[in-house]
């Protein structure tokens, strides 16, 4: 959709998010009739300069909006909008709008993925500084594309989720997939869906983007989900780099990979082993952060798994490479307890029962946090140390029972945060349970 589109029309915004209060100011300066919020959450849109209107309360002007701007947190099918699709008014979002309006010349990099989307585009922002180009980073958890501090001149770089694609109608001129696995399952209504939603970002009614680039386990995914027309292009983690950092997760080491193809197709300039290990010395907020060692105790702080094969991949990682976090023996996995739990969101388990197979019997244990935990621990089949404990009491018990031969200790919960909480509070929670030790 254009802005254009909404000049002398009746809009809402649905939900008040971030991206579009940064939006505001370019959808009044259209010239619409009117703009109204419509919210679950009243009293969080009460600062705006608009009338509020709460999403269940029937008012006669929900009925009367043409164009809604969609909030990535306001889901694609609350009753609002389901309403909306049928009677013929439009969806969009700012992402969407900010893509119609993106002078031709200016090159879009548009990222998405189930996990590592984020890391993929903070690497590009970082690679990109440290070799001078002028690549400008935003999106799902940088700023808003509207935001009027983010640079709007040269190639720009995307992180785009499955709540913002699933509105898209334009396409970027390169599209980039991280990874593909079941998450967000009952906010899109399944797997098809999911998937659906989240390709859009390569192809809407807008057309199809040229090229995709792919980690090469991805290309076989893409294949099989009759995606065809995508133009994949596999992307190969660099022979060496698995020995050139040896602490490096696999998976993590692929968005680098990924990260390095971008900005040399947006630079012109391939970025040499200083900058990488400037980007990766750096680490990514929220995904396996060593936070301390107490007692022989390894504390890894994983609270972006948000889903079990994100999860089984921090495991696997364990497993795998015992030696790089701590000491092995005998067994080769260190002796480790898991803080699995959160919000139910229909996510079958499989990729982290599978993984927890695969370690040596009674060197895996978990700690089951509310709402999924003791379902995910029950997949698993280990031991499950506590049950029902929130993460700063999880660690105290995680550490009691590996007592003085340590281990590893890891808060990779397999499930979304439930309730208001955020990622961020759920991290320093426990970061809270490692000083307590």
């Amino acid at each position: 959709m254009r802005l254009a589109e909404l000049a002398g029309r009746r809009v809402a915004l649905a939900g008040a998010g971030l991206d579009v209060r940064a939006a505001l100011g370019a959808l009044e300066a259209v010239g619409p009739a009117s703009i109204i919020v419509v919210t679950d959450d009243p009293a969080g849109a009460s600062d705006l300069d608009l009338e509020v209107v709460t999403a269940a309360s029937g008012d006669p002007a929900i009925g009367a909006v043409e164009v809604f701007v969609r909030s990535p947190g306001f889901g694609r099918s609350h009753p609002v909008l389901t309403a909306a699709d049928q009677r013929g008014a439009s969806v969009t979002t700012p992402i969407d709008l900010w893509l119609g309006e993106r002078p031709p010349e200016r090159v879009v990099v548009g990222i998405t993925g189930t996990k590592g989307k984020s890391s993929t585009t903070t690497y590009v922002d970082r690679l990109a500084r440290h070799i001078g180009a002028p690549v400008s980073v935003a999106g799902n958890l940088g700023p808003p594309v509207f935001d009027p501090s983010w640079d709007h001149g040269g190639p720009a770089v995307l992180e785009v989720s499955s709540y913002q694609a699933c509105d898209l109608q334009h396409v970027p001129d390169l599209g980039v997939l991280t990874s593909l696995a079941p998450d967000h399952l009952t906010w899109h209504g399944g797997w098809d869906r999911y998937v659906a939603d989240k390709l859009r970002l390569f192809h809407n009614s807008g057309g199809w983007v040229e090229r995709v680039l792919v980690p090469s386990a991805e290309v076989a995914a893409l294949a099989a989900l009759d995606a065809a027309n995508l133009m994949a292009e596999p992307v190969e983690v660099p022979s060496g780099w698995s020995e050139q950092w040896p602490a490096t997760p696999p998976h993590v080491l692929q968005n680098l990979a990924l990260a390095a193809s971008i900005t040399e197709e947006l630079s012109g300039v391939r970025p040499q082993t200083e900058a990488l290990d400037t980007a990766l010395v750096a680490g990514v907020g929220g995904r396996l952060e060593i936070v301390g060692v107490v007692g022989g105790c390894v504390f890894i702080d994983d609270p972006l798994a948000s889903n079990p094969t994100a999860s089984a991949a921090a495991l696997r990682w364990l497993r795998s490479a015992p030696g790089v976090v701590v000491g092995g023996d005998s067994h080769g996995a260190p002796m480790t307890v898991v803080l699995v739990g959160g919000d139910d969101r229909g996510v079958e388990p499989d990729p982290l029962a599978d993984e927890a197979r695969r370690w040596p019997p009674g060197r895996l244990a978990a700690v089951a946090l509310a709402v999924s935990g003791a379902s995910l621990g029950a997949a698993m089949e280990v031991e499950i140390v506590e049950r029902n404990v929130d993460v700063e009491e999880a660690v105290v018990a995680a550490a009691a029972h590996l007592g003085s031969k340590g281990g590893v200790v890891i808060f990779s919960p397999g499930a979304p945060t439930p309730g208001s909480a955020t990622w961020a509070d759920r991290s320093a929670a426990f970061r809270r349970g490692v000083q307590r030790l």
